[in-house]
């Protein structure tokens, strides 16, 4: 980032373009992680307690839904990422 001719410093995170592209990106790799790392610890923990137990398979397809929804949040979020990158090079 110091090298680049659109840094324009530490705080002005809303100066030009290209650091509210970089902003945004940041950002949005954070809510990533924090999804990725729910759907890896919570609704993968769920979805074992329910595939081990014998619920129904209701309960089955259902956490089975829900991980499947948070996995494709995560894949929405790296592709928004990527635009975001793609704007950024193109300010």
């Amino acid at each position: 980032m110091l090298v680049n001719p659109h840094y324009t410093g530490l705080g002005n995170f809303f100066s030009n373009t290209w650091s509210i592209c970089m902003s945004l990106k940041h950002l949005t790799i954070v809510v990533m992680i924090a999804v990725a790392m729910y759907a890896d610890r919570v609704l993968t923990a769920g979805l074992t307690r329910v595939l081990a137990t014998d619920a129904g398979t209701v309960q089955q397809g259902a956490a089975l839904q829900r991980l499947k929804l948070a996995y494709g949040i995560v894949a929405a979020l790296g592709v928004a990422i990527l635009v975001l990158t793609a704007v950024a090079q193109g300010a």
